[in-house]
């Protein structure tokens, strides 16, 4: 029968403790910044076609975390007197939300509204839809490294009656080391 070394056993043990802990250094130090996040500010531009109508809208600067563009689509386009579809945008680290209440009128085939974000500090490496829609019409979205790009298009009228809400949950690339 042979016995092992009690030396020999912790110089292994040591040996493997130290070089899980040299790879996992070594991890944390290559991987990305899982928490990389929009921040800084942004500007915001708008475009329609067919017969959306867009007033009241701000391009910024605006402060990612302090809100967005806001505006109101018609016609009607009296948002604040209950006609038209009053939209707000919520810009945080991670996540895009639009809200809108009310509904729209004679829109027509062919109309929609499309609202960029642009100039964001963190590239933005890939979007999610979470949630919510805009009854009325459909949704499509895309990006590019520093913008968020929505387009809302219907064959009729929109209808956010009571209101309704969409988000988009964004991945930033990490600032370069």
């Amino acid at each position: 029968m042979r016995l092992r070394s009690p030396a020999a056993s912790r110089t292994s043990r040591g040996a493997t403790i130290s070089t899980v802990a040299l790879v996992a250094v070594l991890c944390l130090l290559s991987a990305t910044n899982a928490n990389a996040a929009l921040s800084g500010s942004f500007n915001a531009s708008e475009s329609t076609t067919g017969g959306a109508v867009i007033t009241g809208f701000s391009s910024g600067p605006f402060t990612v975390g302090a809100g967005g563009p806001g505006f109101c689509l018609g016609p009607p386009n009296n948002c604040g007197g209950g006609s038209g579809v009053s939209e707000s945008t919520s810009v945080t680290g991670t996540q895009v939300s639009y809200t809108f209440f009310g509904s729209t009128n004679n829109l027509g085939a062919g109309s929609s509204f499309t609202i960029n974000l642009t100039g964001f500090t963190s590239s933005i490496e890939s979007f999610t839809f979470v949630s919510g829609s805009l009854p009325g019409g459909v949704l499509t979205f895309s990006h590019t490294l520093n913008s968020l790009t929505i387009t809302e298009s219907t064959g009729g009228n929109y209808n956010a009656i009571g209101g309704d809400t969409y988000s988009v949950s964004l991945r930033c690339q990490s600032p370069a080391r």
